[in-house]
């Protein structure tokens, strides 16, 4: 349909042309829409780590389950030794490493529309939900992601401290009993009078330490590559000072918007999916060649059908994530508090990923009548 057709005679043609055979491979577009809760942006592990499509035939068999995985190599080390004039090196055999990554589905909610329920609509519904349906899905690519980045963190903080679980918060760090490997905390966090969740202003140096955890103090050779940031911690170069950063930045930051393609030296993701991302929380990684991999072996599908006067949709994809060297990635903490897991303080929840289904806020408070003017009819 053109795009300058109204949306309720697009809602009417809809569902007349679902009504007609293979009707749900003809659906297309208009231009009206409904007011707006939020910004919507793509996933942001997909620009930390760009997926690479794969097929079946790539892909290895479960021993167990009648699911794909797909098997990958690590690379043997290998290391020289000085020798006398008559000496040799010692011999070895090279053994292979190898971790699995298993593939898994991502499925939206079954949106299910009446037509008496859409003819009701000045807007194009099923057109707008079919375009947020890939977002979703990336949505929940963004938390999947993030739950095993932070495991895999927390395991490496478990083997620095002697495989024991040790609260990381202030008071832990200044009595000398938590060593930071892989997270790190902030300065203003270190200096914070409390183990509570308050976020701490964003420094310049604050990137110093958590970049410096990636070559470390034991031989581990790696480099940042790139940090991810939210939105809400972003806000703090807004104060960064001319004796931090100098003069342009400074002016951008007062003037108009960040326009640096790198945050202190490294490129940067930013994110406003602060319900994911939670503030206070930024995370460092390597290149993906040393980190791991993404793989998309199915990508995201939409399924449209009607029956009776009933219009169901979704859509779903499937992946696979696989991250081989824990040691890739790092964190930066900007609150005192401890989400060391069985070892938190108190209000911790705030600092880790929302559940599936509360992801979403509210923002729009039109239900309960918060909206203005109020208009009262009689």
């Amino acid at each position: 349909m053109e795009n300058n057709v109204p949306a309720p005679v697009y809602n009417k043609a809809f569902l007349e042309t679902l009504d007609e055979p293979d009707g749900h491979r003809k659906i297309a577009a208009a231009v009206q829409r409904p007011l707006r809760q939020y910004i919507d942006e793509e996933g942001f592990w997909r620009q930390v780590m760009p997926p690479k499509g794969i097929t079946p035939e790539e892909c290895d068999r479960s021993q167990y389950y009648d699911t794909l995985v797909r098997v990958e190599d690590i690379e043997p080390l290998s290391y020289a030794m000085a020798c006398t004039l008559r000496g040799n090196a010692r011999s070895e055999i090279i053994y292979g490493q190898r971790f699995v990554i298993p593939f898994f589905k991502i499925e939206t909610q079954h949106h299910e529309k009446t037509e008496g329920e859409i003819m009701a609509y000045r807007y194009p519904i099923t057109n707008w939900i079919q375009n947020r349906l890939p977002r979703d899905i990336e949505t929940i690519e963004d938390r999947e992601a993030l739950i095993h980045l932070e495991t895999g963190i927390q395991m490496m903080q478990y083997l620095a401290n002697g495989s024991a679980y040790t609260k990381l918060n202030k008071t832990e760090i200044g009595l000398g009993n938590v060593i930071e490997k892989s997270v790190v905390k902030s300065e203003l966090a270190r200096q914070h009078t409390a183990d509570d969740f308050i976020v701490h202003t964003l420094q310049k140096p604050d990137f110093a330490a958590l970049y410096k955890r990636f070559p470390g103090e034991d031989g581990e050779r790696l480099r940042a590559a790139v940090v991810l940031v939210s939105e809400f911690d972003m806000e703090d170069l807004n104060v960064w000072t001319i004796e931090d950063v100098g003069f342009n930045v400074v002016e951008q930051t007062a003037f108009g918007q960040f326009k640096a393609q790198t945050l202190v030296g490294r490129r940067y993701v930013r994110t406003n999916k602060t319900s994911i991302l939670r503030p206070g929380n930024l995370y460092g990684f390597t290149d993906p060649e040393f980190f791991g991999y993404f793989y998309e072996l199915q990508r995201p599908k939409f399924y449209i059908k009607k029956e009776g006067d009933r219009v169901v949709m979704w859509s779903w994809e499937f992946i696979g994530m696989g991250f081989g060297n824990l040691e890739s990635a790092k964190k930066l903490e900007l609150y005192s508090g401890s989400v060391t897991p069985t070892l938190t303080d108190t209000g911790y929840e705030v600092k880790v990923p929302k559940a599936e289904d509360e992801i979403m806020k509210q923002n729009a408070r039109a239900l309960e009548g918060y909206v203005s003017p109020k208009v009262v009819t009689y």
